[in-house]
């Protein structure tokens, strides 16, 4: 049993008070997050962690035993761990302290069974804390439910993609997607102008168990420039709608809302490549304007100081704030000196450019004997094989042939 002296108030708070992991099942891993709260923020200030209770081997303190809160920091989130390993079907429960540090114990654990259970800086230097309870409930049933947080649909300019983002939290302990979602949107100046379009669950990318993502789907509508009612409909496996959202989308015209992004990333997997071997090109654009924008990755490949190839990639749709990722892959067929030069376009802007130099040369020679030598020794010890058991099996019946009795 778990007490607190009473000589001591904490000055450090815990919250939530109780942290339920519902419905896992064994050997997964999923984080937890508690805020540490304090009135006085005029310093620094070291606590101290640790876990007590019968879930304690299960739990990892992921943030560390020893943390500080900052100066001017009221509420500092602090990452744990819940680790099921083989824990058998049933329900467990630990306590997570924070306390101030000091240099005498003044955490008490009643009874053989918590003192053997307990991690962290509990042992040493921990003055009364605040506590929060986490259980741990494990099932061996397969268990498929999510919660859609909020949805959004960003202003964005004519001619441009227009895509909406939700933030979904999977609650069940195995993969799972909305069924189907319904984008409409309907013009508030004319009624007639509407445009509706379903996301079948093929469609819908699946969130892995108990994760919380933030989705961003693209629509294929064309819409003018206006104001639109959107409505956002979510459903589960059973037809039933889970959770809707109207918001309100404005569409300006080209230029007018001074879109800005930034390509701050463009590289290449390696340095060298042989003829025909894939060349990995990665870019990262970042939307930092104050609305969505739809971008479009050019990349210009030079041989020698000859431009030989253009790639461009599929549009590609962002919220404000948001950072995309561009993959494509190109085949040199030529040896010699490359340089690939990166840009994006987004509405009637180009960003800089940033270049990635690689080498292609011949194939190595060596390695190619090697490669057709080894080929030719796993051929010959399979056609080995094949006449051994053929062998085997023409003896095996041969022999049962000799032991008919006619």
């Amino acid at each position: 049993m778990l007490f607190f002296s009473s000589t001591a108030q904490a000055k450090v708070g815990v919250s939530p008070a109780t942290r339920d992991f519902s419905d896992l099942v064994q050997n997964v891993e999923v984080e937890g997050v508690v805020n540490f709260s304090r009135a006085d923020a005029s310093t620094d200030q070291r606590v101290s962690v640790a876990v007590y209770g019968e879930a304690t081997p299960y739990v990892e303190l992921t943030d560390g035993e020893m943390i500080i809160l900052p100066q001017g920091e009221h509420l500092t989130p602090y990452t744990f761990t819940v680790k099921t390993g083989s824990l058998d079907v049933g329900s467990y429960k630990a306590k997570l302290i924070v306390s101030e540090t000091s240099g005498e114990a003044d955490v008490s654990v009643e009874g053989e069974g918590d003192a053997n259970n307990k991690t962290g800086a509990g042992g040493s230097g921990l003055l009364a804390g605040a506590a929060a309870d986490i259980i741990i409930n494990v099932t061996d049933k397969r268990v498929e439910k999510f919660e859609i947080i909020d949805a959004q649909v960003d202003d964005v300019e004519a001619q441009q993609v227009l895509g909406f983002n939700y933030l979904i939290k999977n609650e069940g302990n195995v993969d799972t997607k909305p069924n189907q979602i319904v984008f409409r949107a309907v013009d508030t100046e004319d009624r007639t102008n509407y445009y509706e379009e379903t996301f079948i669950r093929d469609q819908i990318p699946f969130i892995k168990a108990f994760a919380q993502e933030d989705v961003a789907l693209e629509t294929k509508a064309e819409l003018g420039v206006g104001r639109y009612k959107i409505t956002l409909d979510f459903y589960n496996k059973a037809g039933e709608i889970v959770f809707t959202k109207e918001v309100y989308l404005n569409i300006s015209k080209k230029g007018a809302l001074g879109q800005e992004g930034d390509l701050f990333s463009f590289t290449v997997d390696k340095a060298e490549y042989q003829r025909n071997e894939p060349v990995k090109l990665e870019a990262k654009f970042k939307n930092t304007g104050g609305s969505a924008l739809t971008s479009v990755l050019k990349i210009d490949i030079f041989r020698d100081n000859q431009k030989i190839e253009l790639i461009k990639s599929e549009p590609k749709y962002s919220r404000k704030g948001q950072t995309v990722v561009y993959e494509e892959v190109y085949y040199p067929q030529e040896t010699g000196t490359y340089r690939a030069v990166a840009e994006v376009s987004y509405g009637a802007k180009i960003t800089d450019q940033i270049f990635a130099n690689f080498e292609v040369k011949e194939t190595n020679l060596y390695l190619l004997i090697g490669m057709l030598a080894l080929m030719t020794g796993l051929f010959a010890l399979i056609l080995i094989l094949f006449y051994r058991r053929k062998k085997k099996k023409d003896e095996d019946e041969s022999e049962i042939g000799d032991n008919v009795v006619t």
